[in-house]
């Protein structure tokens, strides 16, 4: 509505496609850090901020440059399982494998990313709103990471979303396998909120700064907390009140008009730390931490020892005999122990019976053979 009248060949504060986009500030130093993390083939980048932050512009931005040969696929909805995920690769790579099964797929997703390696390209995977993954999706993504030839990773992760998706970062149990590059984007402060609407209202068609005047600006800071959404947004409202109101410039009395009908906003949270996370670096392994494997080692007895006063010859070759097979003493030692067990039983069972056979004889219990006689009653002296 307010385009012509303030020379605009667009509209400036609505959200600018991937090429039109100027980053500044923290934007321009995260955008850095991301272009470097990618073509360094880092295996698993994480992209996050608060909400407004302008992390999808970012992305769109970063996957729109041009980079080294690189088949990217970008997922603008997380809420995908990992079966989806598996077809929707294999679909975008136009691959057909000879069975439905996840094996089958993988096995078709890594030949087809072999070859490519040989062709000079690899695989990107962007997801946006990552914090929304599903546990067995972001598992998915891992096992894809494992994709190796020659050492080479095949596959490449981007994730990007709120700062909640690097608390569930810290808590996979997958983190220590592939270790993430974190990249935090942080909220404008008021030097940089000037220059982002200052870069908004030139990529439109007014390079000037005067649209706007220093304690606008400033206010405009104070109500969007430097949150580049709400920045557009507020400059948005401010344009159009001056239009309506047939102002030339935007004051501060202006948006504090506006901001009487905007209601109120909480400044996000800020991340803690640097921008950006470096990879930690990889441990020396110690070489006395290296467990080996050692054959034993067969000594020869020396002729001294059969002499006088030590161990005979034949005592020797049995202690010898042992070493070599150290099983076979103790097997024979359990072989006389079961045997012994045995016998002992077996008289144990056989003593059994024969009582028992004793006592039904002494009370005629067995009809085949005749009852003892009575013993003879002592005669009287």
């Amino acid at each position: 509505m307010y385009e012509t009248s303030f020379g605009f060949t667009r509209s400036p504060f609505l959200d600018p496609e991937g090429s039109e986009f100027r980053p500044c500030g923290a934007q321009a130093a995260v955008l850095a850090e991301l272009r470097e993390a990618l073509d360094a083939g880092a295996a698993l980048v994480v992209l996050s901020g608060p909400i407004g932050t302008g992390k999808t512009t970012l992305l769109r931005r970063a996957l729109g440059e041009p980079m080294r040969q690189r088949h990217v696929v970008l997922f603008w909805n997380a809420h995908v399982g990992p079966d989806d995920l598996l077809n929707y690769l294999c679909d975008d790579l136009d691959l057909r494998s000879p069975g439905t099964g996840r094996t089958e797929r993988l096995k078709a997703l890594r030949t087809a990313l072999v070859r490519g390696l040989s062709e000079g390209w690899s695989l990107l995977i962007a997801v946006d709103d990552a914090q929304n993954l599903p546990a067995e999706t972001l598992a998915e993504l891992h096992a894809l990471l494992d994709l190796r030839e020659v050492g080479h990773g095949l596959v490449q992760v981007l994730l990007c979303g709120q700062p909640e998706l690097q608390d569930r970062l810290v808590h996979d149990p997958q983190r220590d396998a592939h270790p993430p590059r974190r990249l935090t984007l942080r909220t404008l402060d008021a030097t940089e909120s000037a220059a982002f609407i200052a870069a908004r209202l030139a990529a439109a068609g007014r390079p000037d700064a005067d649209l706007f005047d220093a304690e606008a600006l400033v206010r405009i800071h104070e109500l969007a907390h430097g949150v580049p959404r709400l920045l557009n947004r507020i400059c948005n409202q401010s344009l159009l009140l001056a239009y309506l109101g047939s102002e030339r410039r935007v004051s501060a009395a202006l948006v504090r008009d506006v901001a009487a009908d905007t209601p109120p906003t909480e400044p996000p949270p800020q991340p803690a730390g640097p921008l950006y996370e470096a990879m930690p670096a990889r441990p020396v392994i110690a070489a006395d931490s290296v467990p080996h494997m050692h054959a034993p080692v067969h000594e020869s007895v020396p002729a001294a020892v059969t002499g006088p006063g030590n161990a005979p010859a034949p005592v020797q070759a049995a202690s010898a005999h042992l070493h070599a097979d150290p099983h076979a003493h103790g097997h024979s030692h359990r072989s006389s122990r079961r045997r012994s067990r045995w016998w002992i039983g077996l008289a144990a069972v056989l003593s059994a019976l024969a009582l028992a056979g004793f006592a039904a004889w002494r009370n005629g219990w067995l009809p085949g053979l005749p009852p003892p006689r009575p013993a003879a009653p002592l005669a009287s002296s």
